[in-house]
């Protein structure tokens, strides 16, 4: 039953998933839908016992479902139950269900034209009874993105009303810009040996202070990605951690460091190899984070073989668009720029064309995010305390502002932090505690 899952069964599980842990607020969207829009076979007869029950006044749940169809059901209705992304989106995952009854409908009329030798008289009049079925299909459709204004006002006063449940990092010069909204792609881009990783992971961890984040890594394994973790948060130089060569007092630092922070953090690594988007969909489906990482999207695997650089990248960055909308997560890609921006010695300014692989990275993007920084220069970090000046240039922000922030980096400590304001006070250590009770530079 569940071996591999198509764009249409994930709707349909979406429905049932949500009709299952929620029948109250589904009942609506399962009275509007019939089995027959449903796969034939265990999606409709799964379907079909919910709409029964509910129907008739019943109750529904995982048991009850189990009990009427049968304990050869417990798998799907177990992975519907835990892939559903959203309960409070049915609507949509309704509207998706009804859209692909519609397609196969079509698709089958052709297929059934092309095969019967009737004459033209016969096609035209089963093409004219297909749209009115198409045209009743989508008037009786519930279309959650289609709302006239009153009805989109009062939405949106009450959205006003509820308390704010966006992430924050309590690094207030980029909290302020909004890169990290619910549907939002968020695109951080540099050369390689500018600090991408490590600055993904700084906002990372800061972000799974407050909810759950799940940072997928093709480049290196997991055990590198922690030991740059653990090199943040008690600055211990990372060629030391790398070498194993720790003193008594550094291993007891790191068990301290993680005594402290192990209840305090949503943090999901994950360094699958030759995943593809829908691989990285499933893990979505399966852990629910609320922020994604994916480092970086040009190692991302081809589902179909020959296709140029350009339109497999345009199909990754399109399909990572449309899993944070329906989802309601935050994707933040990593992505290289191409080397014309080490020309006279890095010093060129990069732009939106100079994101590497295709336009439409910048084109689905909510949010672009440049590393700008010397560090191919003659500057060398002088003593374990210094750090490079870098600027982050913000050149696309549709939830907010563009502009400029400026930033430390530490590469020896893979830290970053905002660069404090030069007219306040401020002590020189570059990663002061944010509170006692935890590690430095968390």
């Amino acid at each position: 039953m569940t071996n591999k899952i198509s764009t249409a069964q994930q709707h349909q599980l979406a429905v049932i998933g949500a009709a299952i842990l929620d029948p109250a607020a589904c009942k609506d969207t399962v009275q509007r839908l019939t089995p027959a829009m449903f796969e034939d076979g265990p999606y409709r007869q799964l379907f079909a016992a919910i709409k029964l029950q509910l129907d008739t006044g019943h109750n529904v749940d995982a048991v009850i479902l189990e009990r009427m169809l049968g304990a050869d059901f417990r798998p799907l209705i177990v992975l519907a139950a835990e892939t559903v992304p959203t309960i409070s989106h049915v609507q949509d995952y309704e509207a998706l269900v009804m859209e692909d009854y519609r397609k196969r409908l079509l698709l089958e009329l052709a297929a059934k034209i092309s095969m019967n030798p009737a004459d033209s008289d016969t096609i035209c009049r089963d093409l004219s009874e297909a749209l009115k079925e198409q045209d009743h299909l989508r008037r009786e459709s519930v279309d959650a993105n289609v709302k006239e204004f009153a009805e989109v006002w009062d939405e949106t006063l009450q959205w006003l009303q509820q308390p704010d449940t966006s992430v924050r990092m309590a690094w207030r010069e980029l909290d302020e810009l909004g890169l990290f909204g619910e549907k939002m792609v968020t695109v951080i881009a540099g050369r390689p040996g500018h600090g991408k990783t490590d600055l993904a992971l700084a906002l990372a961890l800061r972000l799974s202070n407050s909810c759950q984040v799940y940072y997928l890594t093709m480049e290196e394994d997991r055990r590198k990605l922690m030991l740059r973790t653990m090199s943040k948060l008690t600055r211990i130089n990372s060629t030391r951690l790398r070498d194993r060569k720790l003193t008594e007092e550094e291993r007891e630092s790191l068990n301290n460091a993680f005594a402290l922070i192990k209840g305090h953090t949503g943090m999901i690594y994950d360094d699958g190899t030759r995943m593809t988007v829908d691989d990285i969909r499933a893990r979505v489906m399966k852990y629910r984070p609320r922020v994604v990482f994916v480092d970086h999207i040009g190692l991302i695997s081809d589902t179909q073989q020959g296709r140029k650089e350009q339109e497999r990248l345009a199909d990754v960055t399109r399909s990572l668009k449309e899993l944070a909308m329906e989802t309601g997560t935050t994707i933040v890609e990593l992505v290289q720029l191409n080397r014309v921006t080490d020309r006279n010695g890095g010093t060129k300014k990069a732009s939106l064309g100079d994101l590497r692989g295709s336009g439409t990275i910048e084109q689905d993007a909510d949010a672009v995010v440049f590393i700008e920084s010397q560090v191919d220069g003659e500057r060398q970090l002088q003593g374990p305390n210094d750090y490079f000046d870098v600027n982050l240039r913000i050149p696309k922000n549709r939830e907010g502002a563009t502009g400029r922030v400026s930033m430390w980096w530490q590469p020896q400590y893979h830290e970053w932090q905002p660069a404090p304001d030069p007219s306040e006070n401020y002590s020189e250590d570059f990663a002061p505690a944010d509170h006692e009770d935890i590690p430095a530079g968390w």
